[in-house]
């Protein structure tokens, strides 16, 4: 990892292995080169993967707690996971080894288009409540709950 040798990149480039090499080992070679000798190793330049970080310190208890919750439910009683997010609809595009003199092509929407999601998971049913929205005012969330109580109308117990 380039972080681990004191560089601010997530991964490596040609360039900064080149620089690498020369700091560290006194060899000079450019980056095209390096390239090449990558190249011939049968490396290729791919995309990493992400992957979602998990060192949370109450991670345990927090689960314990969300399986009592859902163990001692009452049975009428619905429980639901909420989030929203922000989406671009605008591909992300990066380097990819392609035959020279070609290039790919990626389809926009045209402009950056925003759109924001929030949704609701009954735990119970297995069923999800989304809600888009063209930008993000005030409002997914609101709206999430609102349809919420529309979907999910309060019990009425006949008084005794």
């Amino acid at each position: 990892m380039p972080r681990a040798c004191g560089w601010c990149r997530t991964r490596w480039s040609c360039a900064t292995l080149a620089l690498e090499l020369q700091v560290r080992r006194g060899v000079q070679v450019s980056a095209e080169t390096l390239r090449r000798w990558l190249h011939d190793l049968g490396w290729v330049g791919e995309r990493a993967k992400l992957a979602a970080k998990d060192d949370d310190p109450q991670r345990v208890e927090k689960l314990a707690r969300i399986r009592y919750t859902l163990e001692h439910l009452p049975a009428r009683a619905a429980l639901f996971f909420a989030d929203e997010l922000a989406l671009s609809l605008l591909p992300k595009v990066g380097s990819q080894w392609l035959p020279q003199g070609e290039q790919l092509e990626v389809l926009t929407p045209g402009t950056n288009e925003k759109r924001s999601l929030a949704g609701a998971w009954d735990l119970r049913q297995g069923t999800l409540l989304p809600r888009v929205w063209g930008r993000k005012p005030h409002g997914p969330f609101l709206d999430l709950l609102t349809a919420l109580d529309r979907a999910y109308p309060p019990l009425h117990f006949p008084r005794r």
